[in-house]
């Protein structure tokens, strides 16, 4: 019983420490659809920018139907184009396949919840991470969010197993 509740501690704790922003990804036909949420509200930073970039370690991602789910005064949430327009190089094994934004807060907070939908992942991805870019775009900071792409053959195969599963009881 103890050792249940250490893992069960430990896992909250881990939890807590990148509860921050996560990636919603959603099969759609032969793409994916990606959405950036917060779980925690992004306090007012006296006008400062922040920067981020949503990248693949393979394809690419599209912004053409991306929004910010959040608009009003105070803050400000933008999709500004694909990273390479932006003059940054490769993130490691991520290369520079992705588009980048920013969240600009002055007066108020930015709520939790979704921050930017409609991006649209397509190719060979199997990972997708949103990373910091630094204020004077020499480079990326640390990693916010990763989530994997589901690979659609291995999906397929683990659904038709589970139902061969369900059909044997």
């Amino acid at each position: 019983m103890k050792k249940m509740l250490t893992l069960v501690l430990v896992l909250a704790v881990a939890s807590l420490a990148s509860a921050a922003f996560q990636i919603g990804v959603t099969p759609s036909g032969s793409n994916y659809n990606l959405t950036i949420s917060s779980d925690v509200a992004i306090a007012a930073g006296g006008g400062n920018e922040h920067y981020w970039a949503l990248l693949v370690d393979a394809g690419s991602v599209s912004d053409a139907l991306a929004t910010a789910s959040q608009s009003g005064a105070g803050f400000d949430m933008q999709i500004n184009g694909d990273v390479s327009s932006a003059g940054l190089g490769s993130y490691g094994a991520l290369g520079s396949n992705g588009t980048w934004g920013t969240l600009f807060t002055t007066g108020g907070a930015i709520s939790s919840g979704q921050l930017f939908g409609g991006f649209v992942v397509s190719g060979a991805a199997t990972q997708v991470s949103l990373v910091e870019i630094l204020p004077d775009f020499s480079g990326y900071g640390q990693t916010l969010a990763t989530a994997p792409i589901p690979e659609p053959v291995t999906m397929a195969l683990l659904g038709v197993g589970g139902l061969f599963l369900r059909r044997k009881k």
